[in-house]
């Protein structure tokens, strides 16, 4: 009985108990064990749910301004040449295309950014779908985790699908710049050279 009286946790023989009093403690034993379970899959689901969220958002935001930055870029070069009758506008054909392949860039990433938030929200529910039960392990899928964690996967490889392909479509559009840029030099030498030695 000396055991009871310090709160000892250590599991004391039945001889020395009522049934009773010790099924009340083996009870209560399995349920502070039962706490301390749900507490580290909610505070594990909570870190993760955050670390990822971040890190979607900024992988996603940079491969916008990559892309919106290019076309900007482009943008400008051709207004340049224009605007100081360097070149015609026909001429600038395969530059202007470049453009349309940087704003599918951006509308991918805009794209990815929605999938990462349906992500984000099916894990969530994936995580509520949990059952919290009394006995080990604690934690069970409910009736609908399995469809939530089936979702969540299909939209996580779409949204880094997507991330993949804005990507692809930045290089792609940097390919095709280059490649417009050689075209005009090709067809009017000496337009390529007022611009080699045009100052700024």
């Amino acid at each position: 009985m000396s055991g009871q009286g310090t709160g000892s946790t250590e599991q004391p023989p039945p001889s020395q108990q009522p049934p009773l009093e010790y099924l009340q403690w083996a009870h209560d034993h399995k349920r502070e064990d039962a706490h301390r379970a749900h507490d580290r899959q909610n505070k594990f689901w909570d870190q993760v749910n955050e670390a990822t969220i971040k890190s979607a958002e900024t992988v996603l935001r940079m491969a916008m301004l990559i892309n919106g930055g290019a076309a900007v870029s482009v943008l400008a070069f051709i207004g340049g040449l224009v605007s100081q009758n360097r070149i015609a506008v026909s001429d600038l054909k395969g530059v202007s295309n470049s453009l349309m392949l940087f704003a599918f860039g951006v509308l991918v990433s805009v794209a990815g950014m929605a999938l990462a938030y349906l992500t984000h929200y099916f894990t969530t529910a994936h995580a509520n779908s949990m059952e919290k039960i009394w006995e080990h392990p604690w934690v069970r899928p409910g009736p609908r985790s399995k469809l939530f964690a089936r979702v969540k996967m299909a939209l996580h490889l779409l949204a880094l699908l997507v991330c993949f392909a804005s990507l692809l479509l930045f290089v792609s559009g940097m390919f095709a710049v280059r490649d417009a840029i050689v075209a005009i030099g090709d067809a009017h030498p000496a337009a390529s050279c007022q611009l080699c030695l045009a100052p700024g």
